[in-house]
């Protein structure tokens, strides 16, 4: 995690996630918009057929504070699984299963994860990953909403 300073144009910069220890790397041009909320949806269709059998998520914090975080776990329904409270460096990220960042979460239930900063430096961008062992990978960035409270 960095900031990249550019004097000119024609520059692409791509931010890539590698797999350990099969060494598979995703390469993305990043969204370039910084939010205080984010909302990650889960591919439901994907576990029906079995075609995943797991689901992750990378939330970067790009700024050079340390912020505080909330991320709330929502079933098909819209009702709230799980919710839990964490602190994200200044320039760092949460790269992990779902079920990693907010307990109580869990494959089968799961189907959108909203993360969110009540700071007024709203620096947050992420993906959600989710597959079947490492031969199938399914990569959808994190979409920007409002800033409203997730409750």
């Amino acid at each position: 995690c960095g900031t990249v300073t550019v004097d000119g144009a024609g520059v692409i910069i791509r931010e890539a996630f590698v797999s350990n220890p099969e060494k598979g790397t995703a390469e993305f041009l990043p969204g370039g918009q910084l939010s205080g909320r984010l909302v990650f949806s889960f591919p439901w269709y994907a576990r029906e057929q079995a075609a995943i059998d797991w689901m992750g998520l990378a939330v970067m914090n790009a700024t050079d504070h340390t912020l505080p975080v909330t991320a709330y776990a929502y079933n098909r329904d819209g009702e709230l699984l799980a919710l839990s409270h964490r602190s994200l460096g200044a320039m760092t990220r949460f790269v992990g299963y779902v079920e990693d960042l907010v307990p109580g979460a869990t494959l089968t239930d799961v189907a959108m994860v909203i993360v969110e900063t009540d700071s007024e430096e709203a620096g947050l961008c992420g993906l959600n990953i989710s597959g079947h062992e490492n031969e199938r990978l399914l990569f959808t960035p994190a979409r920007v909403l409002p800033e409203t409270p997730a409750k």
